[in-house]
């Protein structure tokens, strides 16, 4: 079970298609990431979304449910009714209640310290390490920390040292969207965002 938003994309330059897919991170985040793919000429926006405690399972029952309308079976492109689709999911969110999910990650033994910006705990998530009061509908700390960015894996050992430290290590390799490797630090600002650091020569 891992708590989610299941949204629905739409794009100028695809008529008649619509984007259904997951995310734990927000809706408009997602929409940005797939927007950035070059060969888009157009940015995706999003038509609707909902919070739900099983967005791996939401997502596979409402791509279940519009097969029918599936463009093709290795896409998340769908050619049913934006309001029968909303309609849909919308029904099948009511099994899902966030605020199951939020027990149970409250509940949970796997956490790996406390937050360096509200002092809560930080706990594993599939994709993220994050603030129990980061994820929704808290949304009181802005600390979450991907597992794997861009490439380069995030273990515990340097989440753990980011949040005592506030800085980690010089990591090796990112891999930018160009495919060039480059190495820096990780970093937690005032606001508890995490960003890069670079040295000298961190480019190969």
């Amino acid at each position: 079970m891992e708590l989610g938003h299941v949204y629905i994309l739409l794009n100028a330059a695809m008529p008649g298609y619509l984007k259904i897919g997951k995310t734990t991170n927000s809706p408009a985040e997602r929409a940005s990431q797939l927007s950035s793919v070059t060969s888009i000429p157009t940015p995706f926006v999003v038509a609707y979304s909902v919070l739900v405690s099983d967005c791996t399972r939401v997502e596979s029952e409402i791509h279940t449910r519009l097969s029918k309308w599936r463009a093709n079976r290795d896409r998340e492109f769908f050619t049913a009714p934006l309001d029968e689709v909303i309609r849909e999911l919308t029904e099948l969110s009511k099994r899902f209640d966030p605020a199951q999910a939020q027990r149970a990650i409250h509940s949970a033994n796997e956490d790996i310290g406390a937050c360096p910006v509200c002092g809560e705990r930080v706990v594993v998530l599939a994709y993220r390490y994050a603030c129990v009061n980061s994820i929704e509908p808290l949304n009181r700390c802005r600390f979450k920390l991907a597992r794997c960015i861009l490439e380069c894996v995030i273990d515990r050992r340097v989440a753990q040292t980011l949040m005592r430290e506030r800085k980690t290590e010089i990591l090796d390799f990112f891999v930018s969207i160009s495919g060039r490797k480059f190495r820096a630090a990780l970093a937690i600002d005032e606001l508890g965002k995490v960003e890069f650091v670079f040295p000298e020569h961190a480019w190969r």
